[in-house]
């Protein structure tokens, strides 16, 4: 069984999962609640995509949303909506086959969904569906909003939905231990939850350890020496990753591998930012944007994707530091990056942000300018990825600036696509915390 465990890290604390999930819930569950550690969030999804797939186990069918959460007035709306687009299309269709599971669904009913009784719409519709894939199975909705912040009405809204759930679906959400928002449930809610302690940093050192041969140093001791910063900045032992960090740094010179040594360098200037060592961080960050220009004159594939981090990561510190100046050209160096990697969703958010500094250092013309290109480019995403990316805060702040310049015509035109896409009340919506903290750097 240890050989088992070593050489199928990650299948053995699936496969534990599964146990667990058997032995805790019953027929009446109605809301299923993991209680995991910050390193074990990823699991729990990777759990359900498996027990969704062909490859599940468990006798419940699995379906996934990652939608981000709203409000809870149009969060069921939004889900009805992500499910029909998903059922229409043609990917979506060959993963239901794989499973032998295709239905002869009718989705015409739930189509045009208003924010009125949208969650017992939602539940009624995921309820009909289940039904015809076979009358007596149960499917569990696990429910993982992107840019999740613990938001209070994301809560209310599970609860709300958790106690209309019909008997053939289950709903399925996590809490992070050290910042639970689930402590108590409703007693009129049938839950169990589930702590799989699963020991995520143990279970990356029996893969590494695994693949890591005994001889000369390879990538994977550089990955060692990551796991080992995080465990140090888990104690906020800043010797501890200042030690690691240069052990990692130290096997990527040695290697000579360009994108290994960047690597490095963001993962211990990361450490260093989150300890709040700025200045040191600073330096880590420098490093990476040098050695990532070096790779890319020696042709290294990876080396602009780790070029445009270290642009980003040094905008974030900047900004962080309140040093608006500097922020404004690594904001500029991460969008025109990001352009050319055809990178959007990165090229708007830093453009927005880029345009925000430039205004408090009073270049509004040329942040306007900046604006304005990012708009037309962001026009080119695909609706569903424009709703759910910063294109709505970046529609906000271009009309202030037209508005500002008396810009009649481009207010009716942002007016007119952003209403479009996110509806007549887009501007409240921009106003949200979901929306503001999605690539907003965190403090």
């Amino acid at each position: 069984m240890a050989a088992f465990k070593e050489e199928n890290a990650i299948t053995y604390r699936i496969e534990k999962m599964r146990k667990q999930w058997s032995k805790s819930v019953q027929n009446d569950t109605q809301l299923i609640k993991w209680s995991v550690n910050q390193d074990e969030v990823r699991m729990v999804q990777a759990f359900s995509l498996l027990e969704g797939s062909e490859n599940g186990k468990l006798p419940e069918f699995f379906l996934n949303f990652q939608v981000p959460f709203s409000n809870k007035e149009s969060y069921a709306k939004d889900l009805t909506e992500f499910w029909l687009q998903l059922w229409n299309s043609t990917e979506a269709r060959k993963e239901v086959e794989s499973r032998n599971v295709l239905p002869d669904w009718d989705d015409a009913p739930f189509k045009n969904i208003t924010e009125k009784d949208n969650i017992p719409i939602f539940l009624k519709c995921m309820s009909s569906f289940t039904r015809a894939i076979f009358k007596r199975q149960v499917l569990v909705l696990n429910i993982m909003p992107l840019a999740y912040d613990r938001n209070p009405e994301f809560r209310e809204w599970v609860f709300e939905c958790a106690k209309a759930i019909p008997e053939n679906l289950r709903l399925m959400i996590y809490d992070v231990a050290d910042f639970p928002i689930f402590e108590k449930i409703p007693r009129e809610i049938d839950h169990v939850t589930i702590s799989p302690d699963l020991e995520m940093g143990k279970a990356m050192r029996e893969m590494l350890t695994a693949g890591s041969g005994a001889g000369s140093q390879s990538a994977l001791d550089i990955n060692v020496c990551l796991f080992n910063m995080a465990d140090a900045l888990k104690d906020k032992d800043v010797s501890g990753v200042h030690h690691w960090g240069k052990e990692a740094v130290k096997i990527g010179k040695k290697l000579k591998n360009k994108s290994l040594e960047a690597t490095a360098y963001l993962a211990y200037g990361s450490g260093l930012f989150q300890l709040r060592k700025t200045d040191d961080a600073i330096q880590q960050y420098e490093a990476a944007e040098k050695i990532s220009k070096q790779g890319i004159e020696e042709q290294d594939v990876t080396a602009p994707t780790l070029l445009l981090q270290s642009y980003n990561f040094l905008a974030s510190l900047y900004y962080y530091k309140k040093k608006r100046e500097k922020a404004a050209a690594y904001y500029k160096k991460t969008a025109e990056a990001a352009l050319d990697q055809n990178n959007l969703m990165v090229y708007l958010e830093s453009s927005r942000l880029g345009a925000e500094m430039m205004r408090k250092t009073g270049e509004r013309k040329k942040a306007f300018s900046w604006l304005k290109k990012a708009y037309e480019n962001g026009q080119h995403l695909p609706v569903e990825t424009q709703k759910f990316s910063s294109m709505l805060l970046l529609c906000q702040t271009l009309e202030d600036f037209a508005e500002d310049y008396n810009e009649k015509k481009l207010t009716g035109e942002i007016d007119k696509h952003a209403s479009k896409i996110w509806g007549n009340d887009w501007r409240e919506l921009a106003k949200g915390k979901t929306y503001k903290n999605l690539m907003t750097p965190q403090t």
